[in-house]
């Protein structure tokens, strides 16, 4: 049934992966040679601005975190509607938390990509354990899958 409280942590997954596309789940600034201080951001689209201290900030736009997010935001709107098939729906599931650890991984390495190249000063923002708070509802529906296979699968020794 769709209205089981598995299909409410998928729907939970999804909404949070679309909270992320919009707030960034980490914000660095590091400061260039030149003056600019590049903002790692996938909020703007590469674009200009001009922080308090009057210094041009560059914003660059991180497309494969983008395109996991909605991956991520799909794969769970799919699972909730497999709920007849709930072998096919831990599969998923457990497919979508291997994509929100690949979400947490890129976000690591494209900080720390960037870090080497802007070494003066930077810092990793306290957003970072969104991808965290994304992989919960995931693990809690898996549970809740299993739980109601278990369930149903205890039912037909019992005929």
């Amino acid at each position: 049934m769709i209205q089981r409280i598995q299909s409410i942590y998928l729907l939970a997954v999804t909404s949070i992966a679309i909270i992320l596309m919009w707030v960034d789940p980490f914000y660095a600034e590091f400061e260039a040679n030149s003056g600019i201080v590049l903002g790692l951001s996938f909020c703007n689209n590469g674009s200009f601005s001009v922080d308090q201290q009057g210094q041009k900030v560059l914003y660059t736009p991180d497309l494969l975190s983008i395109v996991l997010l909605v991956a991520i935001g799909a794969i769970a709107i799919v699972g909730v509607f497999l709920y007849k098939n709930r072998n096919l729906q831990m599969k998923i599931t457990k497919f979508l938390g291997l994509a929100v650890i690949l979400y947490w991984v890129v976000l690591f390495v494209r900080f720390f990509l960037v870090s080497k190249q802007y070494a003066d000063e930077y810092n990793l923002g306290v957003q970072i354990v969104w991808p965290l708070v994304l992989l919960i509802p995931v693990i809690m529906a898996y549970f809740a899958i299993k739980s109601d296979e278990d369930l149903i699968s205890s039912m037909d020794r019992i005929r």
